[in-house]
């Protein structure tokens, strides 16, 4: 292992320092988090052999990650959170063995649909960027087991959600404007751990199923799914008063039909249909 963090470096410096080891070939897991990155050179990953598998960028100052990043075959986990990144490349697609990804903490409104060929990741942090969707790509995630994505801008989740069958944690407290749940999720049986907190906009489920746990809210969305529910908009109106004062009437106006001055005083309770 390569522990370089928390030692102000610069890019330059780390490409000099690992260039110039004859050592970084073998390095396995390298951490330069806490540093002064502004950028990490093509040369320092050039200077990587092909076996590193755990790579930390955390708390720098990083605006891009270079697209040469997509060459570190052996790549298992990449974290790159408390940063500036704007954008994704998607060469990071190129990582099939990745399995987890830290890039909590940037300025991230989009994700490259690429990203969703890195078949192994199992746990992914995406919290506190600006992202306002998913690519529908990540439905095909199936071996996701933690996904924290709450302060975000989200509003809607992947349709494809139902294929997250080992997924055990979803944090996605903060998303004020995420209206509903994707029905998928219903079938996904090792959710043990779902963040809704701050989710105001949240219909679907409904707040009181959210409040009763989990496998409540689990059995909604996949109820839903097996009988097609929908929201459905009714009303009753209820009209109460004394004899031969307008009930009737009032009903038949809202029906669109017209006064009937001979109208008869209704004996006892008449219900009728509005639509």
């Amino acid at each position: 292992a390569a522990l370089l963090a928390g030692r102000g470096l610069d890019g330059a410096s780390v490409a000099l320092l690992l260039s110039g080891s004859p050592e970084a070939k073998r390095i396995a897991n390298l951490a330069l988090d806490r540093n002064c990155l502004a950028e990490l050179p093509a040369a320092a990953l050039s200077a990587l052999g092909p076996g590193l598998r755990s790579l930390w960028l955390d708390n720098n100052r990083l605006a891009r990650l270079p697209i040469e990043l997509g060459a570190l075959a052996s790549l298992e986990r990449l974290h790159a959170a408390g940063n500036v990144l704007e954008a994704v490349p998607s060469e990071l697609g190129q990582l099939r063995e990745l399995k987890a990804l830290n890039l909590s903490r940037n300025r991230l409104a989009a994700l490259p649909e690429q990203l969703a060929a890195c078949s192994q990741l199992q746990q992914v942090w995406l919290s506190g960027n600006a992202l306002r969707e998913l690519p529908e790509s990540f439905g095909s995630l199936s071996k996701l087991r933690t996904l924290w994505l709450d302060r975000n801008d989200l509003r809607s989740l992947p349709q494809g959600a139902g294929s997250w069958l080992a997924l055990e944690q979803l944090q996605l407290g903060g998303n004020a404007a995420l209206t509903e749940l994707p029905e998928g999720l219903g079938r996904c049986d090792a959710l043990r751990r779902l963040g809704l907190q701050g989710c105001s906009a949240l219909r679907t489920p409904p707040p009181e199923v959210i409040a009763q746990g989990v496998p409540a809210a689990r059995a909604y969305l996949q109820r839903r799914a097996e009988q097609g529910l929908a929201p459905c908009w009714c009303a009753r109106w209820i009209f109460v008063g004394f004899e031969r004062v307008g009930k009737t009437s009032l009903a038949r106006a809202l029906q669109g039909l017209p006064f009937d001055a001979q109208e008869r005083s209704t004996d006892g309770l008449g219900v009728t249909s509005l639509r």
